[in-house]
Order: structure tokens, then C-alpha cells, then sequence
């Protein structure tokens, strides 16, 4: 939801489209509106300061860039980026400085923003009512759900294309050179993260020239401010207000300073999808989908095989265990049985040796046995004798009706033969 908010009012049209991907940083703030307000009048001090040393130099800036910069040459630390909304080159320096003219061409850069908590990737448009020339006291922290419903109603801003210039023109703030100098600090947003920056003075005196590269849509945003400040102030006396509720009878000064600080809104604007692009978007979400379920299903497949290769070994193990409880098992017997039968000899050869006529009865128990096995053994061989004669037999007579009944087969063919050899002499003589 958040990074559909902030495509709408984004000047740089692939700011809303790269939001969430590759390295576009688009990050929900944390801090409160009032905390960044006066932050943000901290660093507008710094940038008072330093208008007057960029506007010494104005004629230095103008001489340089009547020469061509190195093509390929940046100083140490600089980045070149390219915006696709105006078609031109901007340079980010060492700490965080943004301008359109080259680094060889161009002033010094201004102290660094990154004191101010500002986070990259974001239109941001700041319209203080007067300069602090003095530090203030941080305003109170704005609960969640405050916040939450501060953002909803800055949420419900037009875009900058739905106001007309006339409205402009006659809204409450004058769009004039004085109002502008030193309350509008403005900020393009590209697909890098950086921020573009616009210049100006705070200190009362005649606006520096634009800088090289500017585009249209500059104008066309300063152009909006009056109409955006005045939306502005009204939010701003009513989360004022809030805030001075909630701090107490104790801070009642940072209620006021509140109200007095510089505001700073988030334009968020949604761009209205073509059929094409809404298409192309959808496909995205289907093919993205569809690499989920693949990984899903390679990762469910993987998982498989790993636990089927894991109930494999257990399967092995299994049946060595068996294999050696089976063993096991089967040794104790044989050592228990052979203990039995020693344990038996020498209880029979005590005994023997006590009473010799038990060893007689032994020795003629022993050959009884001796004789029923050769009588069961001779039994057997005489059946197996007459088992093999009757198979013989059986085999011979088999035999033999084989060989009858294919003679009988062969005569009656040899009776078919004569009868067929009479009858072609009988039909030769008629």
C-alpha cells in the first residue's frame, strides 16, 4: 500500500515503478512529522549560511561552465546519474550533494543533508512561514494512530495536474519571488535514490540564477506550492494543536513551535495504468507466482529424495540389526545346547562309573536303535525299488500304445491310399 502511495505526485515518472525493487530505496518513515520539521529548520539554517559563499562565486560558475567538462572525469567520490523525466545528467558528491552542472563546472557543495534524517526516494516539499535563527526545542512524539490519520488526510491531496493555474494565482500565498526565496526547497526524486535539488537563498536577497538543466517540471511543482502551502497550514494548526493536547501544561512552548516550524508533506500519486501495463503487470504477478511454486515444488522434490535416501539407510539398518539379533540368537542356542549335551555326558559317565550295568543297557538301547534305522533304511530302498519298477512300467506301456496306435493310424492311411489308386483305375477303364 505504501509503495502504490508513493507514485502519486512522483515528477520522475520510473520513481513509482522501480519502488520495492532492484536497489530503490522507498522506505516508510519512522520518525514523526514535528520531529523532521525541526530537523529540517536545523539544516535550512546551514543552507542560509552558505548562500552567501555559493553567490560569491556566481561569475566563477558562469565562467566555467562556458568550458566543456572532461568526458569520463568526475573527482574522487562523485557519482553521475542520469533522470529520465528531464532527459539530462545530474552529480551526487562525497557527502550527499545533488546539483545538474558538472563537479568541474559547478560551485562547491553545500554541507552534507544526511543530519537532517531525510531518507532518499521521496518528492518532498518543504513551505516553512519564517526562518528560525535560532535552535528550538524538538517538538513531543506523535503516536501511531495520530500519525496514521495525518498521513490518510495527506493521502486525500489531489494531484499536482488537478490544479489550475487561475487557483493558483489566488490562493492564500502569493506565488511571488519574495514568498518563494528562501521557503521552498524542492526535491526530484530518481531511480537511484538520490534527490535532485532545486537552489535558493533564505537571506532576503535576489534569487541565484537557475542552475543549468533545469526542467519544466521544476516550474511546474514551484508552481504548485502556493496551492499546496495553504492545504499545508491547516494540517499543520490541527497536528499542532494535537500535539500541545498531548505534551501537557508543562511544554507549552513546543506546542507553539510546532505551529511555527517547517512543514513537510509527502506527495504520493498514482499514476493511471494503460491496459497494456496493467496486463504486463498482471503476467508479472502470474510468473512470479509460478517461480514460487517451482521452488516450492523443487524444495518439496529435494526433501523427498533426502528422506527417501534417509528411510533407505534406516531400512539397512533395520535388517542388519535383525541379521545380527538373528545371529545372536542362534549362537546362544548352539552354546546352550553343546553346555546341555556336556553337561549330560558327565552326568551319564558318573553315573556309568556308580552303576557299570547302566552302560550294558546303554550299548543295547544304543544298538536297537542302530537296527531300526537300517530296518527304516532298508524299507525305504525297497520302496524306492518298487517305486522306479512301476514307473517303468508305466514308461514301457506308454510306449508301446504310442507305437500301436500310430501303426494303426498308419494303416488306415496305406487302406485310404489303395482305395483312392482303385478308384483312378476304374475311372481311367470307363
Amino acid at each position: 500500500m505504501r509503495h502504490a502511495e508513493m507514485k502519486q505526485f512522483s515528477d520522475v515518472p520510473e520513481d513509482g515503478d522501480n519502488c520495492g525493487t532492484d536497489s530503490f530505496l522507498c522506505q516508510s518513515t519512522e520518525h514523526t512529522v514535528a520531529t523532521a520539521q525541526w530537523r529540517a529548520v536545523q539544516d535550512d539554517i546551514q543552507l542560509q549560511n552558505h548562500a552567501a559563499v555559493r553567490q560569491s562565486t556566481t561569475e566563477i560558475d558562469l565562467h566555467l561552465a562556458e568550458i566543456d567538462p572532461p568526458i569520463g572525469q568526475l573527482p574522487p567520490g562523485w557519482n553521475s546519474f542520469h533522470d529520465s523525466g528531464t532527459k539530462k545528467d545530474y552529480y551526487v558528491s562525497p557527502t550527499g550533494h545533488v546539483q545538474w552542472q558538472h563537479p568541474l563546472q559547478g560551485p562547491p557543495p553545500p554541507p552534507s543533508l544526511k543530519k537532517s534524517g531525510l531518507e532518499a526516494g521521496r518528492s518532498i516539499i518543504e513551505t516553512p512561514s519564517f526562518v528560525h535563527t535560532e535552535d528550538p526545542v524538538p517538538p513531543s512524539f506523535t503516536p501511531d494512530g495520530q500519525r496514521k490519520r495525518n498521513e490518510d488526510k495527506i493521502g486525500e491531496i489531489p494531484a499536482r495536474s488537478t490544479f489550475p493555474r487561475q487557483d493558483l494565482e489566488g490562493s492564500a500565498v502569493s506565488d511571488t519571488p519574495e514568498h518563494r526565496i528562501g521557503t521552498q526547497r524542492q526535491f526530484h526524486s530518481s531511480s537511484n535514490g538520490a534527490a535532485v535539488p532545486s537552489t535558493g537563498s533564505n537571506n532576503g536577497e535576489e534569487q541565484l540564477p537557475v542552475e543549468m538543466g533545469q526542467s519544466q517540471s521544476d516550474d511546474h511543482v514551484r508552481d504548485m506550492l502556493p496551492g499546496l502551502a495553504s492545504l499545508v497550514e491547516h494540517n499543520s494548526e490541527e497536528l499542532a494543536g494535537q500535539q500541545s493536547a498531548q505534551a501537557g501544561a508543562e511544554e507549552p512552548e513546543d506546542a507553539s513551535e510546532d505551529n511555527d516550524s517547517s512543514i513537510f508533506i509527502i506527495l504520493e500519486r498514482e499514476q493511471p495504468m494503460t491496459k497494456k501495463e496493467r496486463n504486463e503487470k498482471q503476467e508479472e504477478i502470474r510468473r512470479q507466482k509460478r517461480k514460487r511454486e517451482r521452488e516450492e515444488t523443487k524444495t518439496q522434490v529435494a526433501r523427498t529424495e533426502v528422506q527417501k535416501a534417509i528411510d533407505k539407510q534406516n531400512r539397512k539398518r533395520a535388517r542388519r540389526a535383525r541379521k545380527e539379533r538373528k545371529a545372536m540368537y542362534k549362537a546362544k542356542e548352539k552354546a546352550e545346547r553343546i553346555q546341555e549335551q556336556k553337561e549330560g555326558e558327565l552326568a551319564r559317565r558318573e553315573a556309568e562309573a556308580k552303576d557299570p550295568s547302566l552302560k550294558q543297557k546303554r550299548l543295547q538301547e544304543a544298538e536297537e536303535k542302530r537296527i531300526v534305522r537300517a530296518a527304516a533304511k532298508t524299507e525305504e530302498l525297497r520302496k524306492k525299488h518298487i517305486r522306479k519298477r512301476k514307473e517303468e512300467e508305466e514308461r514301457k506301456a506308454a510306449m508301446a500304445a504310442a507305437q500301436a496306435e500310430s501303426l494303426r493310424l498308419k494303416r488306415i492311411q496305406e487302406r485310404g491310399e489303395r482305395r483312392l489308386a482303385r478308384a483312378s483305375v476304374n475311372w481311367q477303364a470307363d
